[in-house]
């Protein structure tokens, strides 16, 4: 992959990341059928091919433990955040590797710092007063998963859960 196919990306995932706010509160698990066209037109011209599965597109740019990793986002939203972060994140000497799951990890990790300013990201859902839990759902911290009728589910999200919870 050369720099300006990881300019690309970081630009795609950037203005991907706006265009799919609106699903930063929702739990909804990643399939690679949701990556938009722009993203795929980008992989068909790093692998300079005609076409390609879905499946291929991350590993384009990603190793294969990234990719994986990449693919247990929350949703959509957090998926770009994490592409895009991880772009910046890469210290690779060569701009032609894929970008590994370290640096995914880093971004995810600037994610949460950017978020601990602001929130104590170690309480627990059921002490936080409704403006707290309302305020977290807001901006993704805590995340709403949809069930059927009037049964939906408050979650933390993954990318923010207390380090016993991911260890």
């Amino acid at each position: 992959m050369s720099q300006n196919s990881r300019q690309e990306l970081y630009n795609l995932a950037q203005a991907s990341q706006l265009e799919t706010q609106d699903y930063r509160p929702f739990h909804q698990p990643i399939d690679p059928s949701y990556l938009n066209n722009q993203v795929y037109l980008l992989a068909c011209r790093t692998k300079m091919v005609q076409s390609m599965a879905n499946a291929e597109i991350l590993p384009t740019f990603f190793s294969a433990e990234a990719t994986a990793y990449l693919l247990t986002m929350p949703n959509i939203y957090w998926l770009w955040a994490a592409i895009r972060g991880a772009v910046l994140c890469d210290d690779s000497e060569d701009a032609n590797a894929q970008i590994g799951l370290k640096a995914v990890k880093a971004a995810i990790a600037q994610m949460r710092a950017n978020f601990s300013y602001k929130y104590d990201l170690r309480k627990p859902l059921d002490t936080l007063t409704p403006a707290q839990l309302c305020s977290r759902t807001a901006v993704g911290v805590v995340l709403v998963r949809s069930k059927p009728f009037d049964l939906d589910e408050i979650i933390i999200n993954p990318l923010f859960a207390p380090e016993s919870l991911t260890a």
